[in-house]
């Protein structure tokens, strides 16, 4: 099965207006704000997804239909370190559903285990997280200047 939607949930929301979040929209139509069945664990500086463990488990994010796949995963796969020895994320198709209650077959950036133990990011949509933590909130603002 493949699909040209992205499903994204962390530095690469578009409430980020960095260069890679611009590039994203160069490539893609916006299509709707999306949740998808997981949790968020935080890395440091940047969350990660984890598959749901509970039906009721969440993540809203941003549902992009992108113009031409094979040019944007190849920068994307690089920045979300796909690459690196062990990967630290891994793409695939999952269903997410749509702020229109539509279910659809979108690729998301996994991080398949919590092998480092990070703490849960309680809530569902990175941007409250990075309200209120510093470190995250420096980062953010590094990727914008």
């Amino acid at each position: 099965m493949e699909t040209n939607f992205l499903y994204t949930y962390g530095t690469l929301l578009p409430v980020y207006d960095t260069p890679l979040t611009r590039r994203l929209k160069q490539e893609s139509f916006r299509v709707h704000t999306a949740w998808c069945p997981g949790t968020l664990i935080d890395l440091g500086l940047y969350p990660a997804l984890l598959p749901a463990q509970q039906q009721d488990q969440w993540v809203q994010g941003q549902l992009y239909e992108l113009t031409d796949p094979e040019k944007t995963w190849m920068w994307l796969d690089e920045y979300e370190g796909i690459y690196e020895t062990p990967p630290l994320y891994e793409r695939s198709i999952t269903s997410v559903r749509t702020d229109q209650k539509v279910l659809l077959s979108a690729w998301v950036y996994w991080k398949k285990e919590n092998e480092e133990e990070c703490p849960a990011i309680e809530e569902d949509y990175y941007p409250n997280f990075v309200a209120r933590s510093m470190p995250h909130q420096s980062f953010i603002q590094h990727l914008l200047d």
